[in-house]
């Protein structure tokens, strides 16, 4: 159910490069640590802090299967873990995560095997074992933005031992390996890992290992929904290597390392890929029905596809705008969908209807990618480009950041999602020339955007909008993205259906508040176990908004004739 006329990502053209901006003109976000992030942004990084991180016993679950590297598991998910505790440890600045990180850093140093090794399995299962790669490349990238982000010199040390560990010991597959995976998926995480470390040590056998020896150049796999041998078709396989073809093309410009992404892209948008809510997927796989129950839109892929629209923007791989739609329906529908009002419990599937259960555990691969990108989420809300400051996600926050070369304190207020209303203060050191630019929503049909008072009507949905102007401290831009209540109608699996959208919000039915006027007349009559839900009347002109903070502080719901309440996607409504 993603409406052709009324998603968000779907009216924006698709195009391989944006316009003025080169593999190597990359846009940069704001430091982590730089802004002070608030609204529903800020709370679900909290939530992700206090109510999770702080939660977990780390020695039992992520550490001591490295510790005796008995093969038991052969996906923990350590490397995810420790990468957001290095994030958010950077962006928050929270005494106690950071202590939690040193620790758990320290611990998987402390157990990395003398010849380098630092996976968590016996040596007869190690590489071609599902998943040794992608567990040892999330530790890798997580030791690598340890040394970036607090200079941690012994962990890029021990990355590079593990990275050349990879090397020296890749030898050729199991015998019948391509039964069940194939090579990128055996890839998933390593090739993201190593050219991280090849990022900071520019030793070209990292490079030649991708490039060469797996020949990410010329990968051109179509997309294959379902299933098919090899784990073709895995929705995650195939984001993560266009991930770290991405992270290749930053260095290398190299335009067939984009080609997958577009490819994964015209499936998303033209191919009825994506769902209203930019979930994909089901079973993990790609999928083109519009299905909406069952094991629905992995928590997995709404994260690879936050990282995959993330770097996609700033390498200039996509139009900024259209990186930047997908990335606000994913995060607030599928993304925040997937973690509990207090954010302790996570989810491995959020279906569009049916039950939706929480993961029992806090290893494996949903709970730890939840994780791991909400520590890349504060990197998502401002980019700059030379003297270019562009607003990407919209969310209170306040900090400085360098436009041109001079530092510039910026202020955002505003309660988005919950209204279209967006203030930003602009004070650079020093009265200065640079550009401010915003995306306008491609749901907005029309906006007014008010320069120190000066209003322009802008109608240029999906699009950016920037100003260029001499900027004195405290300069304002204020933004008014009118959210007006829409249905979008469903096809294929959603035929017959719809669904309440306001600004990038996707609604759902609370069904505790369905009462004898909204059910259809020939339910009672029904004989073939049609479900309550499947057989609803609203009046989308009895429509009104209500406040409603069951899915988050400040949020909203839709009441419509016959009491039916629509809280947002994927929360308890009770």
């Amino acid at each position: 159910m993603n409406g052709k006329t009324n998603a968000a990502v779907l009216c924006v053209a698709l195009t391989a490069l944006a316009a003025g901006v080169s593999a190597r003109e990359v846009w940069t976000p704001a430091p982590l640590g730089s802004l002070k992030v608030g609204g529903t942004i800020g709370e679900r990084i909290a939530l992700t802090v206090d109510g999770n991180l702080k939660k977990i016993d780390y020695d039992k679950v992520f550490v001591n299967q490295f510790r005796t590297k008995d093969g038991k598991k052969t996906f923990v998910g350590t490397g995810n873990v420790m990468e957001s505790l290095v994030l958010l440890a950077k962006q928050t600045g929270d005494r106690e995560l950071l202590k939690i990180k040193e620790k758990l850093v320290s611990d998987i140093l402390a157990a990395q095997a003398s010849d380098g090794y630092i996976g968590c399995v016996r040596p007869e299962q190690r590489i071609w074992n599902s998943w040794d790669c992608e567990e040892v490349g999330f530790i890798l990238d997580a030791l690598v933005l340890d040394y970036v982000h607090f200079g941690n010199k012994t962990s890029l040390d021990a990355a590079v031992r593990g990275a050349d560990w990879m090397l020296a010991n890749w030898k050729n597959p199991t015998k019948g390996y391509d039964k069940f995976i194939y090579d990128k998926e055996i890839l998933m995480g390593i090739a993201h890992g190593v050219w991280s470390v090849y990022d900071q040590t520019k030793n070209p056998a990292y490079r030649t290992f991708l490039t060469s020896t797996f020949d990410y150049l010329n990968w051109d796999m179509p997309v294959v929904l379902e299933r098919d041998i090899g784990l073709k078709g895995h929705a995650c396989g195939y984001l993560d290597t266009c991930y770290a073809q991405l992270a290749m093309y930053r260095t290398l410009g190299d335009p067939r390392l984009v080609r997958q992404t577009n490819r994964f892209l015209d499936h998303y948008l033209h191919g009825d890929g994506g769902l209203v809510t930019g979930l994909e997927g089901i079973c993990e796989c790609l999928n083109d029905s519009q299905e909406g129950s069952g094991c629905i839109g992995e928590t997995c892929m709404s994260s690879y596809l936050l990282y995959t629209m993330d770097l996609a923007l700033r390498t200039g791989a996509v139009d900024p705008a259209l990186a930047g739609n997908i990335m606000e329906r994913t995060l607030h529908n599928a993304f925040f969908a997937a973690q509990d009002r207090d954010g302790r419990r996570l989810r491995y599937y959020t279906p569009l209807e049916g039950v939706r259960n929480w993961w029992p555990t806090d290893d494996y691969c949903c709970p730890v990618n939840y994780r791991r990108a909400m520590g890349h989420v504060p990197e998502m809300l401002l980019y700059t480009n030379g003297s270019t400051l562009f607003a990407n996600l919209y969310s209170p926050l306040e900090g400085e950041v360098a436009v041109g070369g001079v530092a510039v304190r910026v202020k955002e207020e505003t309660d988005y999602p919950t209204s279209g209303k967006v203030r930003f203060t602009l004070s650079p050191a020093a009265k200065a020339d640079f550009t401010f630019a915003l995306r306008i929503p491609e749901w907005c049909a029309a906006a007014t955007i008010r320069v120190n008072g000066a209003a322009t009507d802008v109608r240029m949905p999906g699009k950016v909008f920037s100003v260029t102007r001499s900027w004195s401290a405290g300069d304002a831009v204020e933004v008014d993205f009118p959210m007006e209540l829409r249905l979008v109608r469903g096809r294929k699996r959603q035929s017959g259906r719809c669904a309440f959208m306001r600004g990038p919000l996707v609604y759902a039915t609370d069904l505790r508040f369905i009462t004898d006027e909204n059910r259809h007349p020939e339910e009672a009559a029904n004989s073939q176990g049609v479900r309550n839900e499947d057989l609803l009347i609203v009046w989308p002109a009895t429509a009104q908004l209500v406040s409603d903070d069951r899915a988050r502080t400040g949020g909203t719901a839709i009441k419509v004739k016959g009491t039916l309440v629509s809280c947002q996607l994927g929360q308890e409504c009770g």
